[in-house]
């Protein structure tokens, strides 16, 4: 993979008003979400124990939980040990992992939780508060909902990204937006994690380009939307788009904080027959009674909306109407019985399209 950090000038960035119906995030009110930012480097020897700290947590909170590694250049644990391993330094992240900002020191492995000061005058945190500091941020009510889709062609090279921000209450500070391209299943040597060793959440770019975040403009009282969709050419970095994710967070611009965000992995179209497919997405994941199913269709008919559970026993079924375009659903009211702990699959089939979603009862 070349090191290569693309000029800005390869990403678009479009923005939309915030007058149009929402399609990919929930409009009821939420808890926050956690996002951890972790500062790491392949010549960190402590390093690879943070990844598994990270990846436990994600794993303990699927869905209020997301991670994003970064491998600043102003660090020497950061340069890769040859020539025939990526780089994954980039420059964009100095200005995180530096003092002040960061607070009185720098280290690794660290990470920013939401970017509060856990203690005064420090953003950064050491493992040892990372879960206990996850609990408190998704424990904490948030006036804003984060939700996204990203699509990547295979034929154009060309990745989409839609996202949207819905204000649950007022917010009289500036926002900003951040939104950030990940990657996946990397294999480079890592200190104390071998020569093969494989790394996970790499940030690769940052489609909203500003330092800072990207400024959410128009209104931000309840009800508000806000909505901004950004294109990057893959032509020259190549990354593998079947293993990227984008992560979408909102920063509070006078205490510094992220208020709450979402990740979403790639969806990688290879046949243009693809492009008319629904798009389906269900948040918050796990569910609950409030969670809502977003639905893109491309025709007005009768569809069925059946449930199966991970026996691929049917458990539920429903006839409903779908609109050509943006169709937005509660989950419970297109669920016609109680469901039990677990993972299901939901199936959505009409004459003309059909697509699924899974998702989980806790």
């Amino acid at each position: 993979m070349k090191s290569i950090l693309l000029s800005f000038a390869l990403i678009c960035v479009i923005s939309i008003s915030s007058a149009f119906s929402q399609v990919y995030v929930s409009t009821t009110p939420m808890n926050k979400v956690a996002i951890l930012e972790e500062f790491t480097g392949v010549r960190c020897p402590n390093c690879p124990a943070g990844h598994t700290l990270l990846a436990s947590i994600l794993s303990s909170n699927p869905g209020t939980a997301f991670g994003i590694g970064y491998h600043p250049t102003n660090s020497s644990y950061t340069s890769p040990y040859n020539a025939t391993d990526p780089d994954f330094r980039r420059a964009y992240l100095d200005a995180f992992y530096s003092t002040p900002f960061c607070g009185t020191s720098r280290f690794m492995p660290s990470a920013f939780i939401n970017r509060r000061e856990w203690s005064a005058g420090e953003k950064i945190s050491s493992t040892s508060i990372w879960s206990s500091s996850v609990s408190t941020i998704t424990s904490e009510s948030s006036p804003l909902n984060v939700g996204l889709y990203a699509e990547y062609n295979t034929t154009t090279q060309q990745l989409d990204v839609t996202v949207e921000v819905y204000f649950t209450a007022d917010v009289t500070d500036a926002v900003t937006l951040y939104v950030a391209l990940a990657e996946n299943n990397l294999i480079a040597e890592q200190s104390n994690g071998g020569t093969s060793y494989v790394h996970y959440h790499v940030f690769r770019e940052a489609l909203a380009t500003e330092q800072w975040g990207e400024s959410i403009t128009g209104s931000t009282t309840t009800g508000s939307l806000f909505t901004q969709t950004y294109q990057f050419d893959n032509s020259t970095a190549n990354y593998d788009m079947t293993e990227c994710e984008v992560t979408a967070f909102v920063r509070n611009a006078t205490s510094e904080e992220i208020e709450s965000g979402n990740q979403v992995d790639v969806a990688v179209i290879t046949d243009i027959k693809e492009l008319n497919k629904p798009v389906i997405t269900l948040y918050p994941n796990p569910t609950n009674e409030t969670s809502v199913l977003g639905i893109v269709w491309h025709s007005t008919e009768s569809a069925n909306i059946s449930v199966y559970d991970i026996t691929g026993r049917q458990v539920s079924s429903k006839n409903i109407i779908l609109q050509n375009g943006y169709n937005v659903h509660t989950l419970s009211n297109l669920i016609n019985t109680e469901l039990e702990s677990g993972q299901y699959i939901l199936n959505i089939t009409g004459a003309q399209e059909s697509g699924n979603v899974s998702f989980m009862i806790q």
